[in-house]
């Protein structure tokens, strides 16, 4: 009796183990409809996509009133135009903003007038990090980082508009080439929006990508006013305002792992890789930085690795900052170090710097990251906002449909981190900060039917079956 109940017990135990081991395999980043369900319908646990009114077909791809090329239908048999469309099919751009627009359609409303994207080398602020990810990390289902503990270098991104027109990319999923659902996040994604890359003297690359979540009016660095374009209503990027990702986000970074970080290296951002965006100039599109340490880089109690002054271990500095585990991360003899694949940037791109920034835009402050180059403070979580200083940098970042920002009044001669303040009302679906995920009010849970292709595993399982019920004949015969 006693040896058929640990049997018993025993097998429950682990068919309780391999129940959660495979709800949590089949909860990973598991998407069961395709984009075009998330994009005009609702997705359920079985697979089974539920259509929203004006869409039709298994995918909810289909407009029930024929024609709408740029819009969707109305119960009535109308087109609705999504935003910077119109006309009875929805197949005539506009402006949404200013007069002066050009959209991913090719459209320009003046063709002497267009966009011109580049990222803004005073604001980067790096810093190295150690990050532990799990299988089932966003950052592993987008392909920025392996599993595993991993050394990170992190940076923030501002895109800045320095042209005379507005950029218009439109509502996520209208054009579903160019936009993804990120099942995992719980959001689309535009399609190589940017690309990092870490560059060596012998040809080195540590390679990461960022598919722009939102490419959004963050704030005004040039041409202050109202924010037109949001996360979920129509996307772009008004002249003379910036797009900014936080150095906190998922895929912020490019992976240092396994590297020499005292070889010389060079820190590649490149903003519209695949030239998808229309632009006036698309030769100041990559920046590119090379990471050295300043001259207050005391090498007696620290040492340059990857252009940050790291210090030793025990030791507190302002000029310097100490990593915990980052030995263990790191190649110490450029021998070891390993060699990843090469980094293809596309023809259209070139090193030029970025002296196409305006004069006048406002320089950080002093707090803040003075120069490509600058350091952190002394501890990562210590490194500021260089946006403002009365605000969390989080809620500058990407914003919803139902955002509302106000601008407050400043003087000529404010800086950024008193050039803006901002009152924001989020809807549904923010960005976390803390861990580059996204939480809604509509999300999706997945469902997936796991196969168990693993004979000795199932072996086990079907063991145990036989087991608990003889243990149970057994057990009521007594």
């Amino acid at each position: 009796f006693f040896f058929m109940l640990s049997v018993v017990v025993r097998c429950s135990f682990l068919l309780l183990l391999l129940s959660l081991y495979h709800a949590q395999e089949e909860g990973c980043n598991v998407q069961p409809c395709s984009d075009a369900c998330y994009y005009h319908g609702v997705c359920h646990q079985d697979g089974e996509c539920a259509c929203t009114t004006g869409w039709e077909g298994d995918d909810c791809s289909i407009p029930t009133c024929g024609t709408c090329v740029h819009g969707s239908c109305t119960a009535g048999g109308t087109c609705r135009c999504f935003p910077g469309w119109r006309g009875d099919v929805c197949d005539e751009p506009h402006c949404i903003g200013s007069s002066f627009c050009c959209n991913v359609e090719g459209y320009c409303s003046d063709e002497e007038r267009k966009p011109d994207l580049i990222i803004n080398p005073d604001t980067l602020g790096m810093f190295l990090e150690v990050k532990t990810f799990e299988e089932c990390h966003c950052a592993v289902d987008e392909g920025c980082v392996p599993p595993g503990t991993r050394l990170l270098l992190r940076f923030n991104t501002e895109t800045r508009n320095i042209g005379n027109a507005d950029l218009q990319v439109g509502k996520p999923g209208d054009d579903l080439n160019l936009w993804e659902w990120h099942s995992c996040h719980g959001h689309s994604h535009f399609r190589n929006f940017a690309q990092f890359g870490l560059v060596g003297q012998n040809g080195e690359v540590v390679r990461s990508h960022k598919s722009g979540f939102c490419m959004v009016d963050s704030f005004p660095f040039e041409h202050p006013g109202q924010r037109v374009f949001t996360c979920t209503a129509a996307q772009g990027l008004q002249m003379g305002w910036s797009d900014w990702y936080e150095s906190s986000l998922d895929c912020q970074w490019v992976d240092v792992t396994g590297f020499n970080g005292q070889d010389p290296w060079k820190l590649d951002l490149e903003v519209n890789p695949a030239g998808i965006l229309p632009e006036s100039n698309y030769d100041n599109n990559l920046l590119s930085i090379p990471l050295v340490c300043p001259l207050t880089c005391d090498h007696s109690i620290a040492r340059c690795l990857f252009g940050q002054c790291i210090c030793y271990e025990d030791i507190h500095s302002l000029d310097c900052y100490y990593v915990e585990g980052i030995d263990e991360l790191i190649a110490q003899d450029p021998s070891t170090s390993s060699s990843p694949s090469p980094l293809t940037l596309p023809s259209t791109t070139s090193t030029s710097s970025i002296s196409s920034v305006p004069s006048e835009s406002p320089q950080p402050s002093p707090s803040s990251p003075s120069s490509a180059t600058s350091q952190p403070s002394p501890t990562p979580s210590e490194v500021t906002d260089v946006i403002t200083t009365t605000s969390e940098l989080t809620s500058l970042t990407q914003f919803t449909s139902t955002s509302e920002l106000t601008l407050s009044e400043t003087s000529e001669t404010s800086d950024y981190s008193t050039f803006l303040s901002y009152t924001s009302t989020t809807d549904e679906e923010t960005e976390d900060s803390n861990n580059g995920e996204t939480s809604s009010e509509n999300e999706i849970d997945t469902e997936g039917n796991e196969v168990i292709d693993d004979p000795n595993t199932a072996t086990s399982v079907v063991s145990c079956y036989l087991f608990v019920s003889l243990a149970l004949v057994v057990i009521a015969a007594l």
